[in-house]
């Protein structure tokens, strides 16, 4: 709980800083640095001209190269405070045995094969001939002693805790490994942790001034709290697909900030958050798409009064009007939410959306038939970042037109607050990182834990499956009816996630990798000539 308590903190911090930094006026914070990039007109050939791609073109990016609330950028992962932030920056450096594609699909990097061989054992089949960028050959051998050394501290915050119940890595051959994890839940860790930063390949000897990796870039210069610039690592397997000469990612904390560097011209690609798009839009082009990540949920008590009662959660849930806060908060980017899962996502239970629609008038019938015709009064507690002050106020308004009084309280260590001292009965949170851990299990997020057998024998089932599978499809569906008829589970909104770029720049599907990945597709991503 230590473990998850802390990751928990980083990635609240996280948060904070992703909406409070940058000037007032939108100008780049602090430690933004201007650079140029080369236009194109003389490096690319006349082929390449008429393609509309220059090969040498680099790509500008605003991030956050200070990253106070994640204890300082560091280009050794085990050096990081949190296992999400950098993801996308370790995996262009060193490369993935997996990766995911902006639409959640895994597909194969340094691994020609990854599979799951039964519950207790995953094999992985590297690609022949791979190469680290100073031209030294990559064994399975040194991969699996990379991974290994991750399980040498289990009280890191850098790793998952989950991640631990890999027990072994044995070496088959040259190209070919075998992670072993006893308990049983090799399907879900494969889902976990294939793509993630707990087994990304770090060589063991490297100096982390100027790292060798076998991702698509190379370190060519990194500037502390200024600038870190990348080039195209030429001895990488798919060197082809990538069809930038190289990235420089730009120091800008906030969407303020990012907002700022992109209308200067300092970058050609940020993450923005819904109050900047106005400030943008006209010179720069807007992508948005729901995070499963990013979830306003409301997470309760659900063994004290009121909220012991399944019919009083359930009118809270229907008392909602969703659409009315996606209009007045993120004009109308958001996702409405009904389960864990947006409407796009496989396990999506069809339907299910129905039984959480907007009934003002259905939530006054069921708070009458829990005994509270006259109204009930609760404290609400309030994590205020990106834009949760303001929906929470919404949603108070909305709750007091059924008879419901909610008073918001703030909190000022919001984990201590709610999660530990249980300061309050329910309160509202942006994001979820774990689609089960607010109701089952002895996590410090199951909030005032109640027995529930079928959830916990349902949760249970999906440790031993993928998510990729029938069997996930068929026990999620029974997972979210659950929670409905049961009201176990508030959710409000999947935040989007924006991204502004250059289009005079920047061609392909310009596209961010997910929403702790502020960087942009770099397999689909090209320089305009």
């Amino acid at each position: 709980m230590t473990r998850r308590i802390a990751a928990l903190l980083t990635l609240l911090a996280l948060l904070f800083t992703a909406v409070a930094c940058g000037d007032d006026d939108g100008s780049p914070g602090e430690g933004a640095t201007e650079t140029t990039a080369g236009d194109g007109t003389e490096t690319g050939s006349e082929d390449e001209a008429e393609s509309g791609i220059d090969p040498e073109g680099v790509v500008r990016i605003g991030y956050d190269l200070v990253s106070e609330a994640k204890g300082g950028f560091t280009l050794n992962p085990k050096e990081s405070l949190t296992n999400v932030g950098d993801l996308g920056v370790y995996q262009w450096i060193y490369g993935a045995l997996m990766r995911r594609t902006p639409d959640g699909e895994l597909v194969p990097d340094l691994a020609e094969r990854a599979e799951v061989v039964d519950a207790n054992t995953i094999e992985v089949v590297l690609r022949d001939g791979l190469e680290y960028s100073d031209g030294t050959p990559m064994t399975a051998e040194e991969v699996a002693a990379s991974i290994g050394s991750n399980l040498e501290d289990p009280e890191s915050p850098a790793f998952n805790a989950d991640f631990h119940a890999l027990d072994s890595i044995e070496v088959v051959d040259e190209t070919t490994f075998r992670f072993n994890i006893p308990d049983g839940t090799a399907p879900s860790w494969f889902d976990d942790f294939i793509a993630s930063v707990e087994t990304v390949p770090v060589r063991q000897d490297n100096d982390f001034t100027a790292p060798v990796g076998a991702g698509p870039m190379t370190v060519a210069e990194f500037r502390p709290e200024q600038a870190l610039v990348l080039e195209k690592n030429p001895t990488y397997w798919d060197a082809e697909s990538i069809q930038v000469g190289g990235a420089e990612l730009v120091h800008a904390a906030g969407a303020q900030a990012v907002s700022g560097a992109l209308r200067a011209g300092q970058i050609d690609f940020g993450s923005i958050d819904s109050t900047q798009i106005d400030a943008v839009r006209g010179s720069h082009e807007i992508a948005t798409r729901a995070s499963r990540d990013r979830i306003i949920t409301l997470p309760m008590c659900k063994t004290v009064v009121p909220l012991d009662d399944a019919r009083v959660r359930r009118a809270l849930s229907m008392a909602i009007d969703r659409d009315a806060i996606n209009d007045a908060i993120y004009s109308g980017t958001a996702i409405p939410a009904a389960t864990q899962w947006p409407p796009t996502h496989p396990l999506y239970l069809d339907g299910i959306e129905e039984e959480v629609a907007f009934d003002p008038d259905g939530a006054r019938d069921l708070l009458a038939e829990a005994g509270h015709a006259e109204g009930l009064t609760f404290d609400f507690m309030v994590l205020d970042v990106l834009g949760m002050g303001d929906v929470a106020q919404i949603i108070q308004q909305q709750w007091a037109d059924v008879g419901v009084t909610v008073n918001l309280v703030n909190a000022t260590n919001f984990v201590q607050d709610f999660w530990i001292d249980k300061r309050a009965p329910m309160a509202i949170i942006p994001l979820m990182s774990d689609p089960l851990a607010q109701w089952v299990g002895d996590a410090v997020f199951n909030h005032c834990p109640r027995e529930d057998p079928v959830m916990e024998d349902l949760a249970a089932q999906t440790q031993a499956i993928s998510q990729d599978s029938d069997e996930a499809v068929a026990i999620w569906a029974e997972i979210q009816q659950h929670m409905i008829d049961e009201g176990l589970g508030i959710f409000v909104l999947f935040q989007p996630s924006i991204v502004a770029y250059d289009a005079e720049h920047l061609g392909g599907e310009v596209a961010e990798g997910s929403f702790f990945i502020p960087l942009p597709d770099l397999w689909n991503l090209h320089v305009k000539a």
